[in-house]
């Protein structure tokens, strides 16, 4: 008795990528631009039923939209360049104004102060009065270092040379913050520096006067002066 063997069902066959008669890879998914909106607007046209084309003011309208969508693209674009060139523009017209700066003498609303061993560094201190506390801390851990009582301040702004108060500090840049002791007296006391420009860099935050081992941002500065 013979053996019938069945044949066995092969499917169609899987060119790989690159050989003859292989479909075209598929593209990554992404935004659609005006190039594919107008191939699949030819494939509706091509594809439509005769007997029921599609609706001529409802194309007419989806082209106007996309047209619309793409000017809007378009004139976004322009409008970012433009603001990036305005930025760079006024950049170069600040560096350039900074510049004439250096050497002169400039007081600047800061909470740092170099201490160089002098004994004569000074701090500014604005408020509405009364008696106060300094508190100076590491630069860059924040831990407290010193504390110093610096007794009953006057209104406005004065310059208070902390320099011998702090001699036992080593030199470099501390964080320094005055508040008021008296808890029945709630003054507000703001720090400043006083000194003369040494130089200009550009930061993180924008371009920056050097005073010493101190960067001022020109935005800090509150007065400048020719000696």
């Amino acid at each position: 008795m013979s053996t019938i063997t069945s044949p066995i069902s092969v499917g169609p066959a899987v060119r790989e990528p690159g050989t003859p008669g292989a479909a075209p890879a598929r593209k990554a998914q992404g935004a659609m631009g005006k190039d594919d909106f107008l191939k699949l607007l030819v494939a509706q046209l091509k594809n439509q039923d005769p007997q029921s084309p599609a609706n001529a003011d409802q194309m007419a309208a989806q082209l106007a939209q996309f047209s619309s969508v793409e000017q809007l693209t378009n004139i976004s674009k322009t409008l970012e360049l433009q603001g990036a060139s305005q930025t760079s523009l006024l950049n170069e017209v600040a560096a350039g104004t900074a510049v004439n700066n250096i050497g002169r003498r400039i007081s600047a609303t800061s909470d740092l102060l170099e201490i160089d061993g002098s004994g004569n560094e000074a701090l500014m201190v604005t408020s509405t009065g009364g008696p106060a506390t300094m508190n100076v801390y590491n630069a860059i851990t924040g831990a407290l270092v010193s504390t110093k009582d610096m007794g009953s301040l006057g209104a406005g702004t004065q310059e208070i040379v902390v320099g011998r108060a702090l001699g036992d500090l080593k030199p470099g840049v501390y964080r320094v913050k005055v508040t008021a002791t008296d808890e029945n007296n709630p003054a507000v006391f703001t720090t400043g520096v006083r000194g003369v420009v040494t130089g200009l860099e550009a930061g993180a935050t924008g371009l920056m006067y050097t005073m010493g081992r101190l960067r001022i941002p020109l935005s800090a500065v509150t007065s400048i002066t020719t000696k």
